[in-house]
């Protein structure tokens, strides 16, 4: 059963900005490095609480940069099913 209202943060030592992405797609609102000061834990528990994305910004590129992964790999997808070769199929 989704969970649509849920808010996740998760907490991982990959800071690979694929993987983060990933993560985003499947539904977390936040991602965290395990090796964060509790201040920044209690920062990105706050900011997923009230729905407002976090991402560590200790990631490559930090939030602009998944933003931009993000926006990619929609604009990929929306494109998948619509190249001339799979016409003729």
């Amino acid at each position: 059963m989704a969970a649509p209202l849920a808010r996740i943060l998760v907490f991982s030592m990959h800071a690979d900005p694929d993987i983060v992405t990933s993560t985003i797609e499947a539904g977390a609102t936040g991602y965290l490095i395990k090796d964060s000061c509790p201040d920044e834990l209690s920062e990105a528990v706050r900011q997923v609480r009230s729905g407002v994305r976090y991402v560590d910004e200790r990631i490559s590129g930090g939030q602009a940069q998944i933003d931009d992964l993000l926006r990619r790999r929609n604009s990929l997808a929306r494109g998948k099913g619509s190249d001339h070769r799979e016409a003729g199929v």
